[in-house]
């Protein structure tokens, strides 16, 4: 073997004849030829060329073998002798030798040997392919699993006993096809060419499209024929294998015939569903393993051929997959129609496609007694109500979801609608279709219902009873500009300002001549604002303070008239127990972006909405407001190392919806409440949180803000929160935040009381 490598030109001549020629200028290339040379002396000429830059040049010659043969380098072997031998070699008996090594990716693949006769491949030392036997030609394969990325050494031997002499050997990696070329159209003799093919597309397809050309010099631009092969990892399942060819076209998995289209015809579409186990009697890491094969023939003009392999349940997304039978009762093989990549898709069941007349979906089934199955999966982005039409003749079952959902096994001339309600997600429809005798139709739509959906509950209270409940629950505001006198005031030993005793009004302004506003309990905590002096009076304080607001103000937040539809505070009658069907990036970018502690956890929400049925929405909206935007102790963390006084292992812990963070000890009361919940994470908290609310509220029936503050079911009991604007303050958020959506179903439940 004789190796050169020069920068820029080099030549080789022994004995003054050239055995390598990489001249002029054709860079840094490894150079080989293998010569057998007899014993003696002989001279070896190197010449070299520099053009410019770096100039180098090395040179090495080694033996291989003490007898003759005929030796190659190449990563592709493609000899075909015929009933010759290579130069100055015999016709019969002789021996060959390739160094087919090169650097490979990271992957599995496969050896493939086609020879008359004898054949031996390595791979790095490891024989992977050994039939060292005379034959006429026969295909050897072998699989290279798990190869690493990196330089392989390759060797394929082989032997020509008498008569014909041919060798082709290659390393494909798994999906890619290798394809032999024959100058016929019956895949007879031996191949003219061959090459590997890279696959197509996501689903890997086999594609080639021959334009009316040839596809190497001399080989002919029709009445050709082909043979492909290719080892694919496939998971055990059901898979639609689809060909489209012009002309025919047969499809063998594990050498089993599955698909046969052999004959003349226009570019077109044939489509099998095939069930695909794994393999047995082979070691565990190849059962799922499986050799594909197809064979094709073009016969004049256009040469062109698509091959996939689509796992069935992929076979339909967003579009109408059709199964045909020839009888009424679904037996047998179906035929297949539409689906994923058809040359006819079927985009809608609707007159253009199902209404077939006195005839059927094909020419290849009857046209009375045949049944079928349609399939689709569908995406709703959002949560909403949707309308299912359905019209059938003779009759038609429609499932959503693995759920029968409208049984119209006997036609009804009017068709059949029902109401149904879909989360946001992908949802699967089937329609069981049979067609008995005359006109056969089969057509089926969903709508969605837009806009609003506005319902409406009744209670067995009356307005006023509901006031005079709630009035006597403790209810609290920070409504109005709020007045006290200075000897309703006095400072705590901490120095902060409390109320010093009961029955003191709260006035919208300094003096007893203003308004009274409400009044506040005995040691609540007050802010002071501001001082007014009245000369020869007591002072006057401007107080900021939760204080027991007047009937008049609670009374416009617990009717609901008072809220219009249309309005941000109609909000509050939004049903809280459906998730939303958010983006994480969207959130996370266009809501949770600068929001302290929250930021960045959009998907911790959406885990905490699926997972307990409830608004996404909702939760982010209550935590922005319970936590102040993200950044309050609670929501930053509170280091805990006691509860109701008894020591207990100190822990950093976190509240995001102010779970009984109570007026008179938020943090104290929030914090051991979150460490008894064991919330040591902000994504615990959210998520800990959503479990909370919605398993003491939502799935008991308080599914709207409304009814969380004031629960109307029983009024005074189970109530969210004491702040009588707690709902309409939630609302306010939660709109802003939906008007970031394009798309949603809002359903809102507004109470209707007696009277």
């Amino acid at each position: 073997m004789f190796s050169v490598n020069g920068d820029d030109g080099v030549r080789v001549k022994l004995d003054n004849e050239v055995i390598i020629d990489a001249w002029p200028n054709t860079g840094l290339l490894d150079n080989k030829n293998a010569v057998y040379v007899t014993g003696g002396e002989h001279i070896i000429t190197i010449e070299y060329f520099e053009s410019a830059y770096g100039a180098s040049i090395s040179f090495d010659q080694e033996k291989i073998s003490s007898e003759k043969l005929y030796y190659k380098y190449t990563t592709q072997v493609q000899e075909n002798w015929g009933y010759t031998g290579p130069g100055g070699f015999p016709s019969d008996n002789f021996k060959a030798e390739f160094d087919q090594s090169q650097r490979l990716k990271e992957g599995n693949y496969f050896v493939q040997t086609f020879a008359d006769d004898g054949v031996q491949v390595k791979v790095d030392g490891k024989t992977v392919i050994n039939r060292w036997t005379d034959y006429t030609g026969i295909v050897d394969r072998a699989l290279l699993l798990g190869v690493s990325s990196g330089n392989h050494n390759i060797r394929t031997s082989y032997y020509e006993n008498v008569s014909r002499s041919f060798i082709y050997s290659h390393v494909v990696p798994f999906d890619s096809w290798l394809a032999y070329y024959y100058p016929n159209d019956s895949l007879t003799g031996v191949p003219s060419a061959a090459k590997v093919i890279h696959p197509v597309g996501n689903d890997k397809k086999l594609y080639e499209d021959h334009v009316d050309s040839s596809i190497i010099e001399g080989f002919p631009s029709d009445e050709f024929s082909v043979r492909y092969a290719t080892a694919k990892k496939i998971k055990a399942g059901e898979y639609i294998i689809r060909t489209k060819a012009d002309d025919g076209v047969r499809v063998f998995v594990d050498g089993k015939l599955v698909l046969d289209n052999w004959s003349n015809g226009a570019y077109r579409e044939e489509s099998v569903k095939l069930s695909i186990a794994n393999r047995t009697n082979v070691p565990l890491d190849e059962q799922d393993i499986h050799w594909i094969e197809v064979e094709y023939y073009d016969n004049l003009n256009v040469g062109k051929l698509e091959v996939s392999i689509l796992p069935y349940e992929d076979a339909y997304k967003d579009t109408w997959i059709g199964e045909l039978y020839s009888n009424n009762t679904f037996g047998g093989n179906p035929i297949i129609v539409g689906g994923v990549g058809s040359l006819s898709p079927i985009n809608e069941l609707n007159a253009s496609y199902g209404d077939w007349g006195e005839g059927s979906p094909s020419t290849k089934i009857p046209v009375d007694n045949f049944s079928a199955i349609y399939k689709k999966k569908f995406t709703t982005s959002t949560t909403g109500e949707y309308l299912l039409n359905l019209q059938a003749d003779s009759g038609a079952r429609v499932y959503i979801n693995g759920n029968l959902t409208i049984d119209g096994w006997v036609n009804n001339p009017d068709g059949y609608f029902k109401r149904i309600k879909l989360n946001s997600g992908t949802h699967e429809v089937k329609i069981e279709y049979v067609e008995y005798t005359g006109f056969a139709n089969l057509q089926f739509n969903i709508t969605k219902i837009e806009g609003p959906i506005y319902l409406s509950t009744s209670y067995d209270y009356s307005l006023s009873e509901v006031l005079n409940i709630q009035m006597n629950s403790g209810p609290q505001t920070d409504l109005h500009n709020k007045y006290v006198r200075e000897d309703a005031l006095y400072k705590d030993s901490k120095g902060i300002w409390r109320i010093n005793g009961t029955g003191w009004n709260v006035r919208n302004g300094p003096g007893t001549n203003y308004d009274i506003v409400g009044t506040i309990n005995n040691n609540t905590e007050v802010f002071l604002l501001k001082k007014i002096d009245i000369e020869g009076q007591l002072s006057w304080y401007q107080i900021a303070a939760w204080i027991n607001p007047l009937p008049i103000d609670v009374e416009y937040y617990v009717n609901p008239k008072n809220f219009t539809i249309g309005s941000t505070e109609y909000f509050q009658f939004l049903k809280l127990s459906e998730s939303a069907g958010l983006n994480i990036n969207e959130v996370n970018s266009k809501i949770l972006q600068g929001k302290g502690v929250l930021e960045n956890k959009a998907s911790s929400f959406i885990e905490a909405g699926q997972k307990f049925g409830i608004n996404e929405v909702y939760l982010i909206a209550h935590a922005l407001l319970e936590t102040g935007n993200g950044k309050s102790d609670l929501a930053e963390g509170i280091l805990v190392s006691s509860i109701d006084g008894q020591a207990v292992e100190p822990k950093v812990v976190y509240n995001m919806y102010g779970i009984n963070a109570k007026d008179s000890c938020p943090l104290r009361c929030g914090s051991e409440y979150a460490y008894q919940m064991d919330w040591t994470s902000p994504e615990k908290a959210i998520v800990g949180g959503a479990e909370f609310i919605a398993k003491e509220y939502i799935h008991v029936g308080q599914d709207t803000l409304y009814k969380m503050r004031w629960n109307p079911a029983y009024p005074g009991t189970h109530q969210y929160a004491t702040d009588i604007g707690w709902a309409v303050k939630q609302v306010k958020r939660i709109k802003n935040l939906y008007d970031l959506l394009s798309d949603y179903q809002l359903v809102f439940d507004e109470p209707n009381y007696l009277n």
